[in-house]
């Protein structure tokens, strides 16, 4: 007969601590368990944060060099809207 299913005997000092260690091993598996819950979640908001402030640094950046830059943008635009127009005529 195999161990697992012939009869237990139920004496009191034996059973009490195979049971007690089975249950200490579930409880510490389910406290690691939700404690990788709660990294994850506080992970994905501050990735959030991150990239917002990623954002609003790149926004912020952008608008400062099209500030400064302005004419010399305009200026090269409107170069390359005449070459584009002044290629199509005829000579």
């Amino acid at each position: 007969m195999r161990s697992c299913c012939r009869r237990r005997s139920w004496s009191a000092d034996a059973e009490p601590r195979i049971h007690t260690k089975v249950f200490m091993k579930y409880i510490v598996r389910v406290k690691v368990l939700a404690s990788r819950a709660c990294a994850r979640a506080a992970r994905k908001g501050q990735t959030t944060v991150e990239y917002l402030l990623m954002l609003a640094v790149i926004v912020g950046m952008a608008m400062t060099f099209s500030v400064i830059f302005y004419k010399h943008m305009l200026k090269l635009f409107y170069i390359m809207v005449g070459m584009t127009i002044g290629a199509g005529t005829p000579s």
